[in-house]
């Protein structure tokens, strides 16, 4: 009976252990995500605003790969991923 403690002790030791790394890699993901939040925020609305285009006229109708153009030439005009109206702006213009 003792012996079987003594593996329970064991085994609640390596779980508690198990949590803690679990807690900072949760952490690490959390703020890695962050990282990521506001381009994906800019890519919806630029990938929002070009489907619903069509909606002005039929002719402004985008693919995936017409997206995925007008982003990258986006990200090449501006750096900073916060300026989202002048972003959008430049591709209008530009366009």
């Amino acid at each position: 009976m003792i012996e079987g403690l003594e593996a329970t002790k064991k085994a609640v030791k390596e779980i508690n252990e198990a949590v803690e790394v679990g807690k900072v890699t949760e952490k690490q993901i959390d703020e890695a995500r962050e990282v990521y939040r506001p381009a994906a925020s800019e890519s919806a609305m630029l990938y929002f605003m070009l489907t619903n285009l069509n909606s002005i006229d039929h002719m402004y109708q985008y693919s995936l790969d017409a997206f995925v153009f007008f982003f990258f030439k986006g990200e090449s005009v501006h750096a900073s991923t916060t300026a989202v109206l002048a972003l959008l702006m430049v591709l209008v213009l530009e366009y």
